[in-house]
């Protein structure tokens, strides 16, 4: 998984609809969601997507093991 940044906004938009009080690995966790989605979007801009017909062929690989 390559490494994603994140803006300071979406940190503190993440931070603003935790509870008063959280644990750092409920952070981290949020964050690290965060950071796929902006990781996902990424490679979706960059074409680096599957057609559904690729995600068939690859599910059927799979199913014949």
């Amino acid at each position: 998984m390559s490494t994603s940044t994140l803006e300071k906004e979406q940190v503190m938009f993440c931070i603003q609809g935790m509870p008063q009080r959280f644990t750092i690995d409920d952070l981290v966790e949020r964050l690290v969601i965060l950071a796929r989605i902006e990781s996902s979007e990424e490679q979706v801009k960059n074409g680096q997507v599957y057609s559904k017909d690729e995600i068939k062929n690859v599910v059927n690989q799979w199913l014949k093991r």
